[in-house]
């Protein structure tokens, strides 16, 4: 059996997509995880005893829907589809389905557009920093769409998925991915703009501290303690633009670390 999570926040669910799901899979679980305002589910069957619909309170995180539905997943294989505000991808989330298939425990599209030597070196030493001082990587693909083996459903239902969903925390997993030119997964909300605006704000600060560091010794004959204090400012705005921006980087690629079990505030499954 098949288990597919579907968050629906700013999308709708058409019963023909979960038409074209049953057809690919003979023995398939739906689980739709939508807010108790939204309207996007109107109109499905709700005698289908495949698909179930779950009702969170208003605002809920997508992680904490999934934290809160794992424990309700029957399938040998899950696949989590994220809510990007597009239509889902049926034939993707089957390649990814089928790829996870050949022995993955974890599998998700990723995008095999060439891009430019800079691109790929900063990535790349922002990847190793993040490595290092928070102690997890980020995964190479596209987290909107993800496949779970049997294994990795048992681990996410015996520790709770807290980060694992969005991060590489796995040891020792084995992660495939599947070629697709897709965007990539973007969660855009207040925070990541405060985010930005303070990381800009740092930036800002640092050069013009080291612009005054380097100015005021030319111009005029200061005393090497005012210099000393100087270049410390500088050395403390580096260190905050710095940090700020590996916090704003990592919520660009994979929002909020953690998540929690939440109360179901009602369910069409009667």
């Amino acid at each position: 059996m098949v288990t597919f999570i579907i968050i629906v926040k700013q999308r709708s669910i058409q019963k023909e997509i979960l038409s074209e799901l049953k057809n690919l899979f003979s023995n398939i679980q739906i689980l739709l995880a939508t807010e108790v305002s939204n309207q996007g589910l109107k109109g499905l069957d709700k005698k289908d005893k495949n698909v179930k619909v779950f009702h969170f309170p208003d605002n809920t995180s997508e992680e904490d829907m999934i934290e809160s539905l794992v424990n309700v997943v029957e399938g040998q294989s899950l696949c989590i589809i994220r809510d990007d505000g597009k239509n889902v991808d049926v034939d993707l989330a089957k390649r990814c389905v089928i790829k996870q298939r050949e022995g993955y425990d974890i599998v998700m599209p990723k995008s095999n557009k060439k891009t430019n030597f800079l691109k790929r070196f900063f990535s790349k030493l922002t990847n190793s920093i993040v490595s290092k001082v928070f102690g997890f990587n980020l995964f190479e693909g596209n987290i909107s769409v993800q496949v779970f083996s049997k294994n990795a459903i048992n681990i996410l239902k015996t520790n709770g998925t807290g980060s694992l969903t969005k991060v590489n925390k796995w040891l020792g997993a084995n992660i495939g991915y599947i070629d697709e030119n897709i965007e990539k997964f973007k969660p855009k909300t207040n925070k990541l703009k405060n985010l930005r605006i303070w990381t800009i704000l740092y930036f800002i600060v640092f050069v013009c501290f080291l612009a005054t560091t380097i100015t005021l010794p030319i111009l005029f004959s200061i005393p090497w303690l005012l210099i000393l204090l100087l270049i410390f400012g500088t050395l403390i705005g580096v260190s905050l633009f710095t940090f700020n921006f590996l916090r704003f980087y990592i919520k660009k690629q994979v929002g909020e670390l953690f998540s929690k079990k939440v109360g179901i505030i009602d369910t069409d499954n009667k």
